[in-house]
């Protein structure tokens, strides 16, 4: 109110003062005719702050940030997240998506933490997918590898080759990853001998390999050489794959990522065929393509791709499926795979190779 006072005030006086100083000497009238059109009036609210307004208004704009940062998460996330995605960006037949198990660590062999799982059920349709992938150049040397470490190549390759067993096959797994060597350690075989024991002519191969179960046999990767990249480039790792080819049907090797160092590509090199391995969410575009580009490089063959650790999705998509019901890989289902032999011949049922001539003196668990 007094500020309202004062203005009224100071118009009146100024209106005052001007007609004053514009009245001509002996007139009685100013030129300038000037009047308060309104006189001031205090305001019946504070003019700011508005709380209602500012709240409306940084709503709105936190509404248009968080869009603007949405749209640009999407279009400049480059990690893959879709099998087909996975396929198109290495230009390779995808070989199937493996979903995210708790039990992974724990059970990492899927058939025998429980045949109805869904992550069973995965690995049995990569060996369907990569028996019948090429039946012309069908591979029996296969590596498996990745872009980086942490993809789960590993897991991947033990299901493999214990998925090939179950449905009949003899497979050896050879642990060709001679910086970081698992295999033995999961599958709670003995480590210390191995690959490169053979190589150095320490052990003979037959005495290096050790029984893993039904119709698999694994090759440990040795002790740990100063130059493994040297190592699995030799003649010497050829010698001891066709010598393995001999006794089993299917050799698969378990190798390094192609990014970090070399010898993942040295091992591709060697086999028919090489499976690419991406982790859900975490392997990038960029890494994929320079992994195949790494791999092909040297005359590397990719035969396929699996994405690794996709969530499940239940009630919805591919991955909706229950296997609540008798298990998937019940009696009969083994003998649905046909059999590839040496010669490109195809039978069914368990290899004529004696197992002692396999195992040799060293057996594992």
């Amino acid at each position: 109110d007094g500020a309202a006072a004062l203005a009224n005030s100071a118009a009146t006086a100024a209106v005052a003062f001007i007609q004053q100083n514009t009245t001509p000497a002996g007139s009685g009238q100013s030129t300038v005719q000037l009047k308060v059109t309104g006189p001031a009036t205090a305001p019946a609210a504070p003019t700011s702050p508005r709380p209602a307004l500012n709240v409306g208004i940084a709503i709105l704009l936190g509404l248009l940030a968080g869009i603007a940062l949405a749209v640009a998460r999407d279009v400049l996330d480059n990690r893959v997240k879709d099998p087909a995605q996975l396929g198109k960006l290495a230009e390779a037949p995808l070989m199937g998506a493996v979903v995210e198990d708790p039990k992974t660590e724990r059970h990492p062999i899927a058939a025998r933490a429980g045949g109805r799982s869904m992550r069973a059920e995965n690995y049995r349709q990569l060996r369907a997918n990569l028996q019948f992938a090429n039946v012309d150049e069908h591979p029996r040397v296969i590596a498996v590898t990745s872009s980086i470490p942490g993809e789960g190549k590993t897991t991947v390759a033990i299901n493999l080759a214990t998925t090939l067993a179950e449905a009949g096959f003899t497979v050896c797994l050879v642990d060709a990853d001679l910086r970081r060597p698992n295999i033995a350690r999961t599958l709670g075989l003995i480590s210390p001998v191995g690959l490169t024991s053979v190589l150095i002519h320490e052990l003979e191969l037959a005495d290096a390999i050790q029984h893993a179960g039904s119709g698999l046999y694994v090759l440990a990767s040795g002790p740990t050489p100063p130059n493994p990249s040297e190592v699995l480039a030799s003649s010497y790792v050829r010698g001891v794959i066709r010598s393995l080819l001999d006794r089993v049907d299917y050799v698969v090797l378990d190798t390094a990522p192609l990014l970090p160092v070399s010898d993942g590509a040295e091992v591709a090199a060697l086999a028919d065929g090489t499976l690419l391995v991406g982790r859900y969410g975490e392997t990038t575009e960029p890494q994929v393509r320079r992994a195949v580009q790494t791999m092909r490089s040297v005359g590397g063959r990719l035969v396929g791709v699996i994405l690794n650790r996709v969530p499940v999705r239940r009630g919805r998509g591919e991955y909706s499926y229950g296997y609540d019901g008798p298990d998937a890989a019940g009696p009969g289902h083994a003998d649905a795979v046909p059999r590839r032999r040496r010669g490109g011949a195809v039978t069914v049922g368990p290899e004529a190779v004696d197992p002692a001539s396999v195992t040799g003196a060293i057996v594992g668990k």
